[in-house]
């Protein structure tokens, strides 16, 4: 009905998409008809990504449903490429405005940055790309608290201690 409602509405459709990666989940633990759960986690993964991609027909300079399909990607697919795709496209998307010392015209959603540089960090083993992508959310929002904690983390696993405090402590 809400798609109906309102058919450009992107929040929709990506909280539509994430009550199938629900399903995904639900079809991926139960222990019954193996071979029907296979069918049905399929069809849930198909229609999942379906309404990812109609989210961003609707809007598609939409950061957080391009964030919410890369986190989708790479926690239920273990897609880590196919989320950097996604998040590599958030992270071109123009803002008319200017907000916490960003970009003027560029992505101004801090969430893109830190969810890019973990991505880096943890599974492309990329540590200057991912210092890259948390400076420039930092850069963007300055008040957003995953990416000095992500990053933290870390140079806290390379050893940089000093460094990983620095980063808390800002």
């Amino acid at each position: 009905r809400a798609a109906k409602v309102n058919p450009r509405n992107a929040a929709t459709y990506a909280a539509w998409a994430r009550l199938e990666e629900k399903a995904i989940i639900q079809f991926s633990s139960t222990d019954s008809n193996i071979a029907e759960n296979d069918n049905r986690r399929q069809r849930a993964i198909n229609e999942a990504r379906r309404l990812y991609g109609q989210a961003l027909r609707a809007h598609p300079s939409n950061t957080r449903a391009l964030t919410a399909w890369s986190r989708f990607e790479l926690k239920r697919m273990n897609n880590a490429t196919g989320a950097l795709r996604l998040l590599r496209q958030a992270s071109r998307v123009r803002s008319g405005g200017k907000r916490g010392g960003g970009y003027r015209g560029g992505c101004v959603d801090a969430m893109v940055f830190a969810s890019l540089g973990e991505i880096y960090w943890r599974n492309l083993k990329d540590v200057e790309e991912a210092r890259t992508a948390f400076r420039r959310g930092i850069a963007v929002d300055s008040s957003h608290p995953r990416c000095y904690l992500s990053w933290a983390n870390m140079e806290a696993d390379k050893g940089n201690l000093d460094q990983a405090r620095r980063l808390i402590q800002q």
